[in-house]
């Protein structure tokens, strides 16, 4: 019994130092800011990638248009329209 009021005072400190700390708004705010900032970037290098992707493959088309043969039926590429 001498133990209880040592185990109350120890379970009561450790719940009171074992609070998460805090952010304040501001904190949040500039996390979150930087996390779109690096979306942002990372959608504009995709954007890029696909567009030299995409004036490659016109690019190509163009160029095998003038062989017969090589393409299929033209309406396969209706989806340009």
């Amino acid at each position: 019994m001498r133990l209880v009021p040592w185990f109350l005072l120890f379970t009561l400190c450790s719940a009171i130092m074992a609070r998460e700390p805090q952010c304040s708004r501001f904190h949040y705010e500039e996390q979150l800011l930087e996390k779109v900032i690096r979306s942002e970037i990372r959608m504009e290098t995709l954007d890029t990638a696909v567009e030299k992707v995409r004036t490659d493959m016109e690019a190509e088309i163009q160029t095998l248009k003038g062989r017969p043969g090589v393409l299929p039926n033209p309406s396969f590429f209706a989806f340009n329209s």
